[in-house]
C-alpha cells in the first residue's frame, strides 16, 4: 500500500511541476498578432508588478513585432512628457516576436499569412523570474537561477524547445531559440 501511495505522490508532483508545453510550443508559431498580444498579457500577469500594455510596434524591415509594458501607475501623458523615474524606466518590459511569411507567396512585401515567434522578453529579474518559473521551469529557485546554468536553461530536443534566461548589461532577458 505504501508503494502505491508513494507512486501516486510522485506522479502527482510530476504533473504539478510540469512545464506548460502547449504554450511553449505555440510560442514558436503564434497564428495572429492578437494572439501574440494575448500571450504577452498572460505572461505579464505572472509578474508581481502591475503592468499595462503601453505600445505595440511592428517593424516590417526588421521582422519584429514589439510589445512594451509599463507600470500601471504611469499614464500616457507621463510617458509622452517623460514624467517617470529611472527606477520606473528600469521596470519596463519588452516582448519581441519575430514574424515571417507562412503563406505561399514568399516574395510578398507584406504577406497575407504571417506567423509570429517569441524571440525575447527583457525585464528586471524580479519580474522576469516569475514568468520563467510559471511557464518554463516550475522547479526554478529564485537565488539559484541567478548563477546556475541548469536553472537558466530549458532544452528538450525532442520537443524542439531551447529557451534560456540570462543577465544582460541593463537587466535580464528570456530568449527563445
Amino acid at each position: 500500500m505504501k508503494a502505491a501511495l508513494y507512486f501516486f505522490v510522485l506522479l502527482l508532483s510530476t504533473f504539478a511541476n510540469a512545464q506548460n508545453y502547449k504554450l511553449i510550443e505555440e510560442l514558436r508559431a503564434v497564428a495572429t498578432k492578437d494572439r501574440a498580444i494575448a500571450i504577452g498579457n498572460e505572461m505579464i500577469a505572472a509578474t508581481p508588478t502591475k503592468y499595462r500594455l503601453y505600445v505595440t510596434k511592428e517593424s516590417i524591415n526588421a521582422g519584429i513585432f514589439r510589445l512594451r509594458y509599463i507600470p500601471a501607475e504611469l499614464t500616457d501623458a507621463d510617458m509622452t512628457n517623460g514624467n517617470f523615474t529611472e527606477k520606473q524606466r528600469s521596470t519596463f518590459i519588452t516582448i519581441d516576436f519575430s514574424f515571417y511569411n507562412a503563406g505561399e507567396d514568399i516574395n510578398a512585401v507584406r504577406p497575407a499569412v504571417i506567423t509570429y515567434k517569441l524571440n525575447e522578453i527583457t525585464a528586471n529579474y524580479l519580474d522576469l523570474f516569475p514568468i520563467w518559473k510559471k511557464y518554463y521551469k516550475p522547479d526554478a529557485n529564485f537565488e539559484k537561477t541567478i548563477t546556475d546554468f541548469k536553472m537558466q536553461h530549458l532544452k528538450e530536443t525532442d520537443k524542439k524547445i531551447d529557451v534560456y534566461i540570462f543577465q544582460t548589461e541593463t537587466g535580464w532577458a528570456l530568449r527563445n531559440m
